[in-house]
């Protein structure tokens, strides 16, 4: 059995049309299945979360996801700034700053 992938190629002004009046939460888990999860990721006890809608896109405990192209959100290194660096609209529309300074650090 064969699974037939059907790639949509939806641009930002389409993205940002297609969630208009949806409530944040909405949005953001309507974007990710547009254009895929965010490269900002965050990350706890070796899973992975997209920064955008918070769902869990990998597990490294095992090896199985590196995150060696993501912006860890809370880093400051030169690894992530230099992946941020490549992100496009995809990456950074409705996902948070990762490099914003967190209250009380």
């Amino acid at each position: 059995m064969s699974v037939e992938v059907i790639k949509v190629d939806v641009t930002l002004e389409e993205c940002q049309a297609r969630v208009v009046g949806l409530d944040s939460e909405t949005q953001k888990a309507v974007v990710c299945a547009l254009v895929g999860h965010s490269r900002i990721k965050s990350t706890a006890m070796w899973y992975w979360y997209c920064g955008r809608c918070e769902a869990q896109v990998g597990d490294s405990l095992a090896g199985i996801y590196e995150g060696t192209e993501d912006v860890v959100i809370g880093h400051d290194c030169k690894t992530c700034w230099n992946n941020y660096g490549k992100l496009t609209w995809r990456d950074t529309f409705l996902a948070p700053n990762p490099f914003a300074r967190q209250e009380g650090a």
